[in-house]
């Protein structure tokens, strides 16, 4: 059966299976094509002999005495536990609500959630200039730049002005700088 996906992806499949980092599934396909498909056995032995010297160049490093721990030290003190008024949407305008996930600010960092009501028409919120959004869901346009679910935008609003709007409604993920608490 004609899958696009897979024609789309064939080459990256065959160079994950070479390198050995593709997941059980692909790998389960790429098997299967292995053995029904020659070109695509031909790309895997290719990727082999381009990959193959990477196991000869690369010396085994043992890792320093404590890394472990500290890496785990340091996974412990990045967690915080979440302040009952980051859980709640907050309306900011009609037709925009906002959500802080997570605030760092010793790693300046904020993590905002925000949902943009279908036929929204507003300024651009101050916390999203300069700031990159990932739309998750949904449509978006700050500025005549259009941006749909699974688009990266950046250095919005970098004028320090502009308008957003929406015909479908929008939910984004944005990562601003975290500021200091009061």
């Amino acid at each position: 059966m004609y899958n696009p996906y897979l024609e789309d992806h064939r080459d990256a499949l065959a160079a994950r299976y070479a390198l050995g980092v593709a997941s059980d599934a692909e790998r389960g396909i790429a098997e299967r094509l292995l053995s029904e498909d020659r070109a695509f056995g031909a790309r895997v032995a290719e990727y082999e002999v381009l990959f193959g010297d990477l196991d000869d160049t690369i010396e085994p490093v043992t890792p320093p005495l404590g890394l472990w721990d500290r890496i785990e030290r340091s996974i412990d003190a990045a967690v915080f536990s979440a302040i009952p008024e980051m859980a709640l949407w907050t309306s900011l305008a009609p037709g925009l609500s906002r959500k802080v996930v997570r605030t760092d600010v010793s790693a300046g960092i904020e993590v905002l959630v925000y949902k943009v009501a279908p036929q929204a028409s507003l300024a651009l919120p101050n916390d999203l200039i300069a700031r990159d959004c990932l739309v998750l869901d949904g449509d978006i346009e700050i500025d005549g730049v259009y941006a749909h679910g699974g688009d990266l935008l950046a250095a919005l609003g970098a004028n320090g002005q502009g308008a957003l709007t929406s015909r479908s409604g929008a939910l984004l993920y944005v990562r601003a700088v975290a500021q200091p608490l009061a």
